[in-house]
């Protein structure tokens, strides 16, 4: 079995003062195998554009796979 994360909103990163990068290592070092992040252009809230948000978590990690999840 495979686990992964979503990686936080930016609301949940001012809150709880992380980035995405931090984030991203803190999954891979806890052994998940992926990070996810929504792919939402109308959402409610302010978001990270989705490459921006993976191409971060890529950078930060050496390891971990990543992907957008969306919603239908």
């Amino acid at each position: 079995m495979k686990i992964g994360v979503i990686l936080p909103s930016l609301p949940v990163q001012h809150r709880d003062g992380l980035d995405l990068a931090t984030a991203a290592r803190h999954a891979e070092n806890a052994g998940l195998d992926s990070v996810w992040h929504g792919d939402h252009l109308a959402a409610p809230m302010p978001t990270v554009e989705c490459t921006i948000a993976l191409a971060v978590a890529a950078t930060a990690t050496t390891r971990i796979l990543i992907g957008a999840s969306g919603r239908r």
